[in-house]
């Protein structure tokens, strides 16, 4: 058995990190930082550059976590408007595209997580149901504390 875990039917690369996010968290800050470094010509190659960048976006894929991907892409939106000569442009622009979809995507996701982990319709949306309940719980015990 390769080290990592199985989702999709896939093993999720760890490499020689401790879990896989965490993999992917490295991985995704490395080819952010790499892209910045060939944007600012460190290397003498602009090959190894490249060869670089597509590794760790590689490592980073091959982890199969969600939160460094979408990190990665908002990283990457980042790096886009501050390069760009029409920063306020780019700003707004991604300001509205936030603004639409958030709450669509908030719905859906709301609505995919409110089902009981006892009806969940896969190991997923019953580890998702699972954290919702816990975060339920956590916030009623709070209250009363207070």
């Amino acid at each position: 058995r390769w080290p990592g875990w199985p989702r999709y039917g896939y093993v999720r690369a760890a490499a020689v990190y401790a879990h896989p996010i965490l993999a992917g968290m490295m991985w995704a800050f490395y080819s952010l930082f790499a892209i910045c470094l060939r944007r600012r010509k460190v290397w003498g190659s602009d090959n190894v550059a490249k060869l670089i960048i597509i590794l760790n976006v590689a490592g980073m894929l091959m982890s199969i976590s969600k939160g460094p991907i979408l990190g990665f892409i908002a990283g990457g939106v980042l790096l886009v408007i501050e390069w760009t000569k029409r920063r306020v442009m780019a700003f707004t622009l991604v300001a509205i595209i936030l603004a639409i979809g958030l709450p669509l995507a908030s719905i859906k996701f709301i609505q995919y997580a409110s089902v009981n982990r006892f009806n969940a319709k896969n190991k997923t949306q019953e580890n998702i149901a699972y954290r919702k309940e816990l975060i339920d719980n956590y916030v009623v015990e709070e209250k009363n504390n207070l």
